[in-house]
């Protein structure tokens, strides 16, 4: 995992591999056209197939790196395919970043028969050996390795015929230091080589687990394809973990909660290049060099993504599919959320839009149903007084006409005209169904989708709520508002957390929502699902408000509680407070 080292620190020293005239000589095989040119120093590698070994050239004394392939160990004709097509495709390279190749050699008759392939040497050590020794890269380090390796795979897929590598990942990487302390990076083992403009040149499952897109492990690699191994790669130097280890999910790496300590546009960068589809993949290299350039010098903000995704127009397929979720939880919400674009201020999906118009104008309706015929209140106050008036006046007239007490008179009549004037202005009930409450909730939905980040949350706790009342609000032609109480549903009440890069506080952020579908179908603790978030800085707190998405539309008419920043340690807004004055 990558440190927070300077940008001008000393970087860390490289282990160098043994000089090979410190190594003692291996026995050679009997001679033959290779061992004629060639003497074999040491092996620095095995496998299945065969070994890989230093030597020193006879001619000029060079010392070069042998890879040998023993032929009665292949178990099929492919295999030895393979390592001829590696052959070709080293003999026609010849770009920095690649070691050199100097020539192939096969001695049939040799026992056992073989197949050599000899390269120049580098003298370095690969980037898994120093990730196997707990080597601390600085940042600086890690996007120097990132934009070293995509400088050569743009010069390889910019080849004629186009190359692809098919099996980026560490143990791939040679690493050498200069005297200035820089280092270089050096792609080896062309083993897995693709041309697509070759028929069949890349029908082989070939790659490494963790690095290989979902098209790779169907045989139809494409050059975008070594564009998700570099994003694999990424992650695994900025999170400390392989890709191997992270959780997929819809053919999706889950990585974001892996690298929560990052900055919010790396990880939509690292989104954007590890996208299953590879025809919605971040696959223009140079962009894709720029932006990790601005990140290497600290300019986060300049940072902007050109992808088709940033005006998305949603087609009547992408809604329809919305209005089927009936959970946060089911497949094929992650990929939903994907294609969501990423920049934060985006159009909203039509089938929300129309939710809240049409809710809007119902409950508009129902009010204006509910006040028709009614006076308004002007009216009721000039009639309330006219009927006061009236009152006192027929009171006081009838009691001096039966002599009646003029004092009781007055005061009977005041009073008789007070009460008139209350029941004529006495504001009149307005009742809202629990169903057309309010849009505050759709309201709040659609301010996320349009202005919010994405980022992944893990589901912490579920809890069952019978809910047997439920407050209405209940408005009065005044503009006060009283409640009533009216049956309501049980219904699941869901903890997610999730801790965003761009969040003040180093501890979680616990949200919930409710819904009244079952979960035991559909929800587990530890479950991942996609959700937007969005921090508002205040001057004393950040207020953070988050949904799951996409959300289930039945869900739109519950008091879904999207603002409230719950942290898992006990963490208030009075304790931030203390420490924010304090700094």
């Amino acid at each position: 995992m990558p440190s927070e080292s300077p940008a001008k620190s000393t970087p860390n020293p490289i282990p160098q591999a043994p000089s090979p005239s410190e190594t003692e000589m291996v026995k050679k095989p009997g001679a033959n056209a290779f061992t004629s040119k060639y003497q074999i120093i040491r092996e620095i590698g095995h496998g299945a197939q065969g070994r890989i070994y230093t030597a020193r050239r006879l001619a000029d004394d060079i010392t070069v790196v042998v890879k040998q392939l023993n032929i009665n160990s292949i178990k099929t004709w492919k295999e030895y395919e393979l390592f001829h097509r590696e052959a070709k495709v080293l003999e026609e390279l010849n770009i920095p970043g690649v070691a050199k190749f100097y020539e192939g050699i096969e001695c049939l008759d040799d026992d056992p028969p073989c197949s050599y392939i000899v390269q120049e040497y580098i003298d370095g050590v690969s980037l898994q050996q120093l990730l196997n020794d707990a080597h601390r890269f600085s940042v600086d380090n890690v996007y120097e390795i990132l934009i070293q390796t995509l400088q050569i795979l743009y010069k390889l897929h910019h080849h004629y015929p186009t190359i692809i590598h098919r099996d980026i990942k560490p143990s791939n990487l040679m690493l050498t230091r200069d005297q200035n302390g820089t280092f270089k990076i050096t792609l080896i083992d062309f083993g897995a080589v693709a041309n697509p403009q070759i028929q069949g040149g890349g029908s082989t499952v070939a790659g490494t687990l963790g690095y290989m897109p979902p098209e790779q492990l169907t045989g139809k690699p494409v050059p975008a394809s070594d564009i998700y191994a570099v994003g694999a790669l990424a992650v695994q130097l900025f999170s400390g973990k392989s890709p191997a280890d992270i959780p997929v999910k819809d053919f999706r790496l889950i990585f974001e909660p892996e690298m929560e300590n990052r900055p919010h546009k790396l990880i939509t960068l690292l989104r954007q290049m590890l996208e299953p589809d590879p025809s919605k993949r971040l696959s223009d290299i140079p962009e894709i060099i720029e932006q990790l350039k601005s990140f290497k010098a600290g300019d986060f903000d300049r940072a902007q993504f050109k992808t088709s995704s940033d005006q998305k127009d949603y087609s009547n397929d992408y809604d329809e599919k919305l209005a089927e979720v009936a959970s946060i939880c089911e497949p094929g919400n992650i990929e939903l959320w994907q294609q969501l674009p990423d920049n934060e201020i985006r159009k909203v999906p039509g089938i929300f839009k129309t939710i809240y118009d049409t809710k809007r104008k119902r409950i508009k309706a129902q009010k204006d149903h509910s006040t028709k015929h009614k006076l308004s209140d002007e009216a009721k106050i000039l009639l309330g007084c006219l009927s006061f008036l009236i009152i006192s006046i027929v009171l006081v007239w009838l009691g001096i006409a039966f002599k009646f007490n003029i004092l009781l008179t007055v005061f009977v009549a005041f009073f008789l005209g007070i009460f008139a004037y209350y029941l004529i202005t006495k504001p009149s009930k307005i009742k809202t169904p629990p169903v057309l409450e309010s849009t505050k909730n759709i309201n709040q939905a659609i301010k996320l989708i349009g202005n919010s980040r994405k980022t992944i949350a893990t589901i912490t706790k579920i809890a069952y709520q019978p809910i047997p009342e439920k407050c209405v609000e209940v408005r009065k032609a005044s503009g006060n508002a009283l409640s009533h109480m009216v049956s309501g549903f049980p219904r699941f009440k869901v903890f997610y957390k999730f801790n965003p890069p761009d969040d003040k506080r180093s501890e979680d952020i616990v949200h919930e929502y409710y819904t009244h579908v079952e979960h035991q179908n559909h929800y587990r603790i530890g479950d991942q699902i996609p959700i937007l978030y969005h921090i508002e800085d205040k001057i004393f707190s950040d207020e953070v408000t988050s949904m799951p998405f996409p959300l289930p539309l039945s869900d739109f008419d519950e008091d879904v509680n999207n603002t409230i920043v719950d942290r898992s340690n006990g963490f208030d807004n009075e304790t931030y407070r203390r420490k924010h004055k304090s700094r």
